[in-house]
């Protein structure tokens, strides 16, 4: 198991996640199409998860990976997270598109 295929199960056990996606396309014909590679982490992130909506809604900078800040916040119990809010007393869910 790579190191981001590691964070990812993590970020859906904080979630509850049990499931996975099949995409359209493999990632080939995606970075083709684009013109761009994406991020080890990413694509692993996306193999898993589908199109869903991560509670908040408000964005900021990082240099850390998706994975890494994902995990950051689902699993936080205070403030100590990148939109520094208290997550201690709300419920962790992903809400599928």
């Amino acid at each position: 198991m790579t190191g981001h295929c590691a964070v990812v199960d993590r970020i859906a056990d904080a979630v509850g996640w049990t499931g996975a996606v099949a995409p359209k396309y493999d990632w080939d014909h995606v970075e083709r199409r684009m013109k761009t590679p994406f991020p080890a982490d990413h694509k692993e992130f996306m193999a898993r998860f589908p199109s869903c909506f991560f509670r908040p809604d408000d964005w900021t900078t990082t240099r850390r990976s998706m994975t890494a800040v994902l995990l950051e916040f689902t699993t936080s119990r205070s403030t100590r997270n990148i939109l520094g809010w208290d997550m201690s007393g709300t419920d962790r869910a992903i809400e599928l598109f």
